[in-house]
C-alpha cells in the first residue's frame, strides 16, 4: 500500500471518529469537500511518485 494512501484512509478514520464522538453531523458541503480533496490527494500523491521515478 502507498504511504500517501494509508495517511488519507488513516486521517479519513481518525476524522470520522472525532466528529462522531463530538456527534456533530457532517453537513452536505463537508462531504463534497472530503470527497474532491481525498481522490485529488491520492492521485496527486501518484502522479508525484510516478515523476520522482521518471526522473531518476
Amino acid at each position: 500500500m502507498v504511504p500517501g494512501t494509508a495517511i488519507v484512509i488513516g486521517g479519513l478514520i481518525w476524522y470520522h471518529n472525532r466528529r462522531k464522538n463530538e456527534q456533530i453531523r457532517l453537513n452536505r458541503s463537508e462531504y463534497l469537500v472530503l470527497g474532491i480533496q481525498v481522490p485529488a490527494y491520492c492521485v496527486g500523491s501518484i502522479i508525484g511518485k510516478g515523476g520522482e521515478a521518471i526522473k531518476r
